[in-house]
């Protein structure tokens, strides 16, 4: 019987996340079978958002901030970031795989809170070369930017209740990183 070894990575572009594992397979495996159904692997949402959250907390540290995820369901906050000894902020951070609308919790959009960004980030697929892509908003610009929103369908019925932004309104923002807080320590 004909053993063949598979070292599987995971990776985010750059940097590792993860590990490896090795998968033995039997002697009727098929190579170049495998390889495609592995490159036409789907990625669930979960997926999608832990990426996002892991990419933006190693952008923001790259560029000098302390960070600090949140592992757990918190409102409004995926990451506190602070400068080094200095100003505090808060990041939402949602992750999309397409250029289409996404849903954000209608908390998010509550009352003014300055030291709240918005963070949606374009996960490309894991068989891509493409960059992720980043759209950095202040709570204020998202704020805005949902006040423009349809509220009804063309035929004048209102959309069902739920909160979220669309794809032409965050273009517009991104890779504007620049909007967090001056930091006095730049790499």
């Amino acid at each position: 019987m004909m053993r063949v070894r598979v070292r599987l990575w995971v990776d985010l572009r750059s940097w590792i996340v993860g590990g490896f594992k090795w998968v033995d397979f039997g002697k009727d495996f098929n190579t170049r079978s495998f390889c495609g159904n592995l490159l036409r692997m789907t990625r669930s949402r979960h997926h999608t958002g832990f990426a996002a959250l892991w990419a933006v907390a190693a952008e923001l540290s790259r560029q000098g901030y302390d960070v600090t995820i949140t592992m757990g369901n918190t409102p409004k906050v995926d990451i506190f970031g602070a400068v080094p000894g200095g100003q505090h902020f808060s990041v939402q951070v949602k992750g999309i795989s397409s250029t289409n609308g996404f849903y954000i919790d209608k908390p998010f959009f509550d009352g003014d809170q300055p030291n709240l960004y918005l963070v949606v980030v374009l996960v490309p697929p894991a068989d891509s070369i493409t960059p992720f892509r980043f759209f950095v908003l202040t709570h204020a610009e998202a704020v805005y930017e949902f006040s423009k929103m349809r509220k009804e369908h063309k035929d004048g019925t209102p959309y069902k209740e739920g909160w979220g932004l669309d794809w032409g309104s965050i273009t517009p923002y991104e890779g504007q990183w620049q909007k967090f807080p001056e930091r006095s320590n730049r790499w």
